[in-house]
């Protein structure tokens, strides 16, 4: 089997079992970012839902996986490698979405929560005692970045008139494009973009709202503090892996290593490596941690203080199936993405946010100019 045929099993095998860990890794109580009462849980409405959504996506990673190779036959690699994530992507998607429309509608049509003390939690330790970034992991991004710059600088002189375009997989000597300032350092200034963001990053996330649990919150906190650290060094450590893989992706482009498939694929394991690791994490941890064993005294503790609250029903804020968040109330900024583990969104109500999307906007348009 040739390389664009195992992208694209690889792709189809990615994007569906990705759609499959979207539903699998959240908590109980957020069945495809719906919120529901503890003691619906096990509601034959949300089985037979999660039953459905799994054998959609499974009908459909099937079919493409008969489908791609003749596509790529008689397409091409380049559409048929662009067009594979991006239709699997937008039919997982709508899966997702009929699911989370389904459950809310059931919710409400037989009000879940009816009868519920709904109530909301807050822990102020995780101001005065804040999770603490392990930010050693931070400190091989800038190296890497300070070794990139030294070899772009020293190759510049000496480059051809043109070089080889290394934004496809499947790039050859043909597709060459003019060596300018900016072509010849773009990894080096992605890779202080990266180095610069990704601090910005982990502080946001640690200021974040926490996720707490109003049935359960002194096991929640722990379980929060521990996710947090957790994620916080994964992000740490992407700055490293992305800079990597910019350092190799520089090498090719200035021609130190030659332009090949091979060494294009290996030259984006570092991140592929990352997102693993990210998997891994969310799998065994689960969203906000919930799947860590609470410890004797912490359960004992909340079992003693149970008065029947139940965490509020707050559907309303979150949009487009649990992935966009707004709330005009809430101060926070970042706050914990609830379609997704392992992913932070803005509060689309704070109007800070939309100043920093303005900038971003801004920003990103001179750039292209």
């Amino acid at each position: 089997m040739t390389l664009p045929g195992i992208a694209g099993l690889l792709l189809v095998a990615a994007v569906t079992g990705g759609w499959s860990l979207v539903a699998a890794i959240t908590p109980p109580t957020l069945p495809f970012g719906v919120r529901v009462p503890p003691e619906r849980i096990a509601d034959r409405e949300i089985r037979m839902t999660r039953r459905r959504y799994r054998r959609d996506l499974l009908v459909t990673a099937i079919t493409a996986t008969i489908a791609v190779i003749p596509a790529l036959l008689l397409i091409g690699p380049s559409i048929v490698l662009s067009a594979v994530p991006l239709i699997l992507g937008l039919a997982g998607f709508g899966f997702y979405w009929r699911a989370h429309s389904h459950l809310r509608h059931v919710k409400a049509r037989d009000d879940w929560y009816a009868g519920t003390r709904q109530v909301v939690v807050a822990d102020t330790r995780l101001r005065t005692d804040p999770v603490r970034p392990a930010w050693r992991w931070w400190w091989p991004s800038p190296a890497i970045l300070a070794v990139s710059a030294v070899i772009a600088t020293i190759v510049y002189p000496d480059l051809p008139a043109t070089l080889p375009n290394v934004d496809e997989l499947t790039s050859s000597s043909a597709q060459r494009i003019d060596t300018t300032p900016l072509a010849a350092f773009s990894p080096v200034l992605l890779q202080a973009g990266f180095v610069l963001l990704v601090p910005l990053l982990v502080i946001g996330v640690c200021r974040s709202r926490p996720e707490l649990d109003a049935a359960r919150p002194n096991v929640s906190v722990r379980r929060w503090r521990t996710y947090l650290s957790g994620m916080t060094t994964i992000l740490l450590l992407s700055g490293s892996a992305i800079n990597l893989t910019l350092l190799m992706v520089g090498l090719r482009l200035w021609e130190v290593l030659d332009d090949t498939a091979v060494i294009a694929g290996l030259s984006y394991l570092p991140v592929a490596g990352l997102v693993i690791a990210l998997v891994v994490f969310e799998v065994r941890v689960g969203y906000g941690g919930h799947r860590l064993l609470p410890r004797p005294d912490e359960e004992a503790e909340d079992i003693a203080e149970d008065d029947g609250s139940v965490q509020r029903d707050d559907d309303r804020y979150w949009h487009l199936g649990g992935f966009l968040y707004l709330n005009r109330d809430d101060p926070a900024i970042l706050v914990h993405q609830r379609a997704v583990g392992g992913s932070w969104t803005l509060n689309l109500g704070h109007p800070i946010v939309w100043l920093l999307l303005l900038a971003a906007t801004v920003i990103g348009g001179v750039a292209v100019v």
